[in-house]
């Protein structure tokens, strides 16, 4: 996270891992960016883009462009593309927070559902 920079739940100077990008488009406006990250109470929360520096751009191999309205877009692992993936993942659905695990297992025990 940049210095000077705020983000509910997040420590500053910390290294977090992206679990996946959103971009939306809005006439008239710049494209947003957003990135999941899992907040210090183990919430995979979207932050803008602009509160973080990047030090590694690679993307995952499994990562898969994912449209989700005329208006937006992501990147997000294929395993966790499907519809309606975070609404079940949020919903603590086995199935989703199964594969959420599996692809990310840094995560195991650090999830806000303990």
């Amino acid at each position: 996270m940049k210095e000077n920079q705020k983000g509910k739940n997040l420590i500053h100077s910390k290294h977090y891992t992206v679990i996946s990008m959103e971009f939306i488009s809005h006439i008239n406006k710049p494209l947003s960016i957003f990135m999941r990250i899992v907040s210090e109470d183990g919430i995979p929360a979207l932050y803008n883009k602009n509160i973080f520096k990047i030090i590694n751009s690679k993307i995952g191999n499994d990562y898969v462009y994912k449209e989700n309205s005329e208006e937006s877009f992501e990147l997000v692992p294929e395993i966790m593309s499907y519809k309606g993936f975070w609404d079940n993942f949020f919903d603590v659905e086995e199935k989703a927070i199964n594969i959420f695990k599996e692809r990310f297992p840094e995560y195991k025990n650090k999830l806000f559902y303990k």
